[in-house]
């Protein structure tokens, strides 16, 4: 077993002190008759002990602010060798360790300083997020072996559209936690007066390093849910039956079981987990980010995909199980590319090859002189909490704002030219806007804005006519 290394005492030093000096004045005694005997002159014999003492002292002074200065580091090194032992100690309370040595003891002690100092650095906290996104990946393709497919971003009640639980339940036998996954009533919604006990008692692997230890019950960590537009163009004729799958993220929606084997784009090539900048509770099956709204970018869009301070990026976790680095980006070709898991891309990631453009909540686009307002309806009746986005045709320049309850909208000072407009849901509207509207790719509305005020009002129908 571990011996520690006991430091010798403050009068231990003192002591040596004391003999040291007096050794000193011994041999300086010593030097001096031995001058006097050389000499033979009586002149120098005063002069030369006089001398001799003096260097004795000058040294015994030295020597003592040395030991002073020693006592002192001893005495830090005792307390910090207090509380590393305090550490150890309780480690080894909550497993079985043993140390055969010295050396094993300092080499542990050495480890849990390391540990507590990596967790105070910003690279420390990315690669412990990291870990954590790996060990969620890990856990679902323990769950798909288990059983067969995905599971369900959220399960819901049979017969009713109330939800139930979230994914983040579902993977609790697989993150060593079924003790937990036993004590939830599946039955009762998340949120009821049973479950509600449970929102504090959040695994570890859900909390991110980067929030505060105080917060129970919060978590960033998200799947993508949702689809993101039909495989054909509005009026196109599929002669196929059934007709092929929308494209869209791994996990359709609640109560629907993706499997591995659709994942047609690539495991490496598909976004399984991201983080969202706003957390929720670690239980709520309703905080997951539809597609629509993770296509808008990184860091660009309230309750999209983000960091939680705004800054940087996030780690995103891909369907092999690799963790990537995403900074913050507007809207583009890649993001959706990974954030799809049929869409039948080529496109790799490759965030670094992207313009940067740093946090797109404080991008300050280049101004110009034209302004526009508008309503956006659907079916004649006006269409609020959607996102309409600008972006000017062949140039890196777009520009989002949501809509109001009376479906209105306005930007100031845009560049004058040509822009195509693409509207998302973002809210928590009952209204289904066509397809064709949710991408610029695919969008029909075409402005040409000019200096001055425009006004635009957007009249959208359920079924276009193509």
């Amino acid at each position: 077993m571990y011996n520690l290394h006991i430091l010798p005492s403050k009068s231990d030093i003192m002591a040596s002190i004391v003999k040291i000096g007096m050794f000193f004045l011994t041999r300086a005694t010593q030097l001096s008759r031995r001058i006097e005997m050389i000499t033979q002159t009586n002149r120098w014999k005063h002069r030369w002990v006089l001398l001799a003492i003096g260097l004795c002292l000058l040294v015994s002074i030295a020597t003592l602010t040395r030991f002073q200065h020693s006592v002192a580091q001893s005495e830090t090194a005792t307390e910090e060798q207090s509380r590393n032992l305090q550490i150890a100690q309780k480690e080894a309370a909550q497993f079985p360790l043993t140390f055969q040595s010295e050396e094993e003891l300092a080499a542990f002690i050495k480890t849990r300083e390391l540990q507590t100092d990596i967790t105070r650095t910003p690279t420390g906290k990315r690669a412990i997020d990291q870990e954590k996104l790996k060990i969620l990946a890990l856990a679902v393709h323990n769950y798909h072996d288990s059983h067969g497919n995905l599971p369900s971003s959220a399960t819901m009640e049979d017969g009713t559209a109330k939800v139930l639980h979230s994914w983040r339940v579902a993977l609790l036998p697989y993150l060593e936690h079924a003790d937990l996954h036993a004590k939830i009533h599946h039955d009762e919604p998340w949120d009821s007066d049973y479950n509600k006990q449970f929102h504090t008692q959040m695994p570890d692997c859900y909390r991110s390093p980067y929030m505060n230890r105080n917060e129970l019950a919060l978590t960033p960590y998200v799947v993508i849910v949702g689809t993101l537009r039909d495989r054909a163009k509005p009026g196109t004729f599929i002669p196929v039956s059934p007709p092929p799958p929308p494209i869209g993220a791994i996990f359709p929606g609640p109560n629907h079981w993706n499997h591995f084997r659709y994942i047609t784009d690539g495991m490496s090539n598909t976004i399984l987990f991201a983080q969202r900048s706003e957390p929720v509770c670690w239980m709520d099956p309703t905080g997951d980010v539809p597609i629509k709204v993770a296509v808008q970018g990184i860091n660009a869009v309230k309750n999209g995909l983000g960091s939680i301070d705004g800054t940087e990026g996030i780690n995103i976790a891909f369907a092999d199980g690799s963790v990537k680095f995403a900074p913050s980006m507007r809207q583009n070709p890649m993001l959706e590319a990974a954030l799809t898991c049929n869409g039948d891309e080529s496109v790799v990631w490759e965030p670094e090859k992207l313009p940067v453009v740093g946090d797109p909540r404080n991008f300050q686009p280049e101004q110009g002189n034209a302004d526009v307002s508008g309503t956006v309806t659907l079916n004649g009746k006006p269409l609020a909490d959607v996102l309409v986005v600008f972006q000017m045709s062949g140039k890196n320049y777009a520009l989002a704002s949501p809509t109001d309850k009376e479906g209105k909208f306005q930007y100031r000072k845009l560049l004058s030219g040509e822009y195509k407009v693409s509207i998302t849901i973002t809210g928590d509207t009952s209204a289904t806007v066509p397809e064709m509207y949710w991408s610029p790719t695919t969008s029909a509305l075409v402005f040409h804005l000019r200096d001055g005020k425009n006004v635009i009002d957007m009249a959208l129908e359920s079924s276009p006519n193509p």
